[in-house]
């Protein structure tokens, strides 16, 4: 790579008498400035940044106008100057950086931003900055790339999202001229697949890597994001692949995304897929939608199973810098969480990480779920303990959670189904596959911080279906109704308990991971709240509803965390007999929950009573039947 000059140099070593004269000579000649006791390291260069921030100029006083013309300035600078080894000092880079942040949201300066520097120097500079900061020294560069990096995708975000609020002060704005629309994206396409120039020896990024980075902040609107997804996974399906920066040694880190620790960004999938992670409607419709096929010399391939399919799916890439000739699974992690960051968002309506109240499903993120479940549930290798797509479980596990309505409904007998009706479209889940979706459960299982959420909300429905069944039975005995509304629940259990098992055998240290599972089970308040407003008929009191929580926190507790070394001592000696045992908890777990539900009807359950031949029955019919899904023992 080439020597970059006027570099500010902050390291870890710098005593404070450097650091006092490097501030006051930013400051301004005259100014005093003491120093006392301060940081050293990343603190140090948080400090300086503060101080070059304070001391560039403000541009409060310029019109909108200027603040962008200023921007877009600084920028093709920056371009320019690297083509002689050059770049923008520290304090221009703070200029820029306060430019762009405060005008990240600010829709005409960032339609006109990257208007005037064009789809390819855009990405051009973003790639210099990110080269530069990340393989060098400069702690107080490298803050302020990471915040640039961040701004401009916020930007990019605000550009390209088309307005439909009729009442947005700058809605005729974005409907007109300064609206990026299908001209700037066709730019931005051809730009996408060509080398940037950056002063790298082996390899030049191309564009989509150096977009992903910006991808990753912001929510973009689908009219902007799946047409740029639809091109990068068509790329790759014809073979394209993408350069890395080191191919030999791998001894420099040259990161293109300053965000994620874990990657530096040259598989650009990842980047895409956390942007779809934030972007609900464009996941949803891009995961229903497919590449290939019409006139294309490709095969019409979903856009789901090439990200799910071992046979005809993606080749996950090694995101290191030695990729080629040090591959290792590791480093493909990042992006396989990102897909499931991506499956959440396309399935739940809401942003990964979301933890607002869950949102009415519409057919469009039904249809995505179903056919996860089918896909996964047919094959569940990948998705077990050491499957390849092992990374994204725990998203998988989410999303159970939020159609646990629908997995119990397409699991309820003949007359239970109603117990579990919910709001907004239903996932059909009940596949002439067989047992795709208890495999699917089965797999998913297998995974600790899954299982934890799975049985959670698996106790929670169950919970509330025996609720609704008690207090209209319909014409059916208490026993009859309360036994419909829990089997459903029983056949889930019984599958994450399958799981469970068949992760812990396979463990290093079974004690371990029994341990790991039991410290995964205290969700409760996450989901009890939301899955019981998301029930379409009329939900309990708050009062109530607190009782149920805790009923349903009890009943996860109580029943299914086990003492670790007994667990797997049991699991060891005989795998049948610890399912017996976990039927047997679920069946008592059951009981509670017909127990609960009596006592809010005031329903008695004593000897010989209605109430009390419930609660009997319910455990009986749980606890003494084997379920579901064939598994290896």
């Amino acid at each position: 790579m080439r020597h970059l000059i006027s570099r500010l140099e902050v390291r870890t070593v710098c005593s404070r008498l450097t650091i006092s004269v490097l501030a006051s000579s930013l400051i301004g000649a005259g100014t005093l400035w003491t120093v006392a006791r301060l940081p050293t390291g990343y603190e140090e260069a948080t400090t300086v940044t503060k101080v070059l921030r304070a001391r560039t100029p403000s541009h409060r006083a310029l019109g909108d106008e200027a603040q962008r013309e200023r921007a877009v300035q600084l920028a093709k600078n920056s371009v320019a100057l690297h083509e002689n080894g050059k770049e923008l000092s520290n304090r221009e880079l703070a200029e820029f950086q306060q430019l762009m942040q405060s005008g990240a949201k600010d829709p005409e300066f960032a339609v006109e931003f990257y208007r005037e520097m064009g789809a390819k120097d855009a990405l051009r500079f973003q790639a210099q900055l990110s080269i530069a900061a990340s393989s060098g020294d400069d702690k107080t560069r490298l803050e302020l790339a990471q915040s640039i990096q961040k701004d401009m995708g916020l930007a990019l975000a605000t550009a390209t999202g088309p307005s439909t609020d009729k009442d947005d002060a700058h809605a005729s704005l974005r409907e007109g001229r300064a609206y990026l629309g299908k001209e700037w994206i066709n730019d931005l396409k051809e730009a996408g697949t060509q080398p940037l120039s950056v002063g790298l020896d082996h390899a030049q990024p191309v564009g989509y890597q150096v977009l992903a980075s910006l991808l990753q902040h912001g929510t973009y609107d689908r009219s902007f994001l799946n047409p740029i997804a639809q091109d990068t996974v068509t790329l790759e399906r014809k073979g394209a692949t993408w350069p890395v920066a080191d191919p030999h040694q791998g001894s420099q880190h040259f990161g293109l995304n300053l965000t994620h620790k874990k990657t530096p960004g040259w598989d650009p999938m990842t980047g895409l897929l956390e942007a779809f992670g934030r972007s609900p409607e464009a996941s949803a419709a891009f995961f229903n939608g497919s590449t290939g096929g019409g006139n294309s010399d490709l095969k019409r391939l979903s856009n789901l199973d090439f990200f799910l399919s071992e046979d005809s799916g993606r080749k996950w890439l090694p995101d290191k810098t030695s990729g080629l000739t040090n591959p290792d699974d590791e480093s493909r992690i990042p992006a396989k969480q990102a897909l499931g960051h991506a499956l959440e968002s396309a399935t739940t309506g809401r942003p990964y990480g979301d933890d607002g109240p869950l949102l009415p499903h519409t057919r469009e993120q039904a249809d995505v779920f179903e056919k996860v479940v089918r896909e996964l549930g047919s094959d569940p290798h990948p998705i077990q303990h050491d499957g390849s797509l092992a990374p994204l479980v725990p998203s998988l596990g989410n999303m159970s959670a939020e159609y646990m309505y629908d997995i119990q409904r397409s699991m309820a007998w003949p007359g239970g189904s109603q117990h579990f009706e919910h709001v907004g479209a239903e996932a059909n889940l009940s596949y002439k596959e067989g047992d795709a979706l208890e495999a699917f459960l089965q797999a998913v299982a297998e995974n600790p911080e899954a299982y934890g959420t799975v049985t959670t909300a698996q106790q929670t429905v169950t919970t509330e279906a025996i609720r609704r069944a008690m207090a209209d039975a319909d014409g059916r005995t208490l026993a009859d109704a309360a036994v419909r509304a829990a089997m459903p629940g029983a056949i889930v259990a019984d599958s994450a308990a399958k799981g469970r098992v068949v992760a812990t055998a396979a463990a290093d240290d079974g004690v371990q991971e029994v341990a790991e599972y039991n410290e995964n089970l205290d969700v409760a308040d996450k989901w009890v709240g939301r899955l019981i407003a998301m029930a379409a008929t009329r939900g309990p009191s708050t009062r109530d509803a607190a009782r149920l929580s805790e009923d349903v926190r009890k009943g996860v507790m109580k029943h299914h965390v086990e003492n670790a070394l007994d667990a797997f001592e049991h699991i060891e000696e005989s795998r049948e007999d610890y399912l017996k045992s976990t039927r047997s908890r679920a069946g008592f777990a059951a009981r509670q929950a017909v127990l609960a539900a009596a006592r809010y009807q005031g329903i008695s359950t004593g000897h010989h009573t209605s109430g009390g031949g419930a609660v009997d029955d319910v455990y009986m019919t749980v606890s003494h039947t084997r379920w579901g899904y064939h598994w290896s023992s």
